[in-house]
């Protein structure tokens, strides 16, 4: 990378909003859990963005990814999906005030 395309770069991420600092994973296994007791248990069964639910005695309940970020990190947090056919793109970010 010359100088030039190096100092147009960190000009541009210094002007974009912070995201990657506050973007935060998912443990969806803990969420499912917390919600539904320590017998709860996590799947996925597409690769699809809303096909996660989790599992307690035969019963499936589907996840609030929104919700899941709010349980883990506060109020202050939110779900934002990467890509809707990928089940593994969602993570969590810091709502704007």
């Amino acid at each position: 990378m010359t100088v030039a395309r190096l100092a147009i770069a960190l000009l541009l991420a210094s002007q974009a909003p912070s995201s990657l600092e506050r973007t935060r994973g998912i443990d969806v296994q803990a969420y499912c859990r917390k919600v539904h007791g320590d017998s709860a248990n996590v799947v996925h069964r597409r690769n699809e963005a809303g096909s996660w639910v989790c599992v307690l005695r035969a019963r499936e309940y589907p996840v609030d990814m929104k919700d899941a970020c709010a349980v883990q990190y506060g109020a202050g947090y939110t779900a934002i999906v990467a890509n809707q056919r990928d089940s593994f793109s969602w993570s969590c970010v810091r709502r704007r005030r």
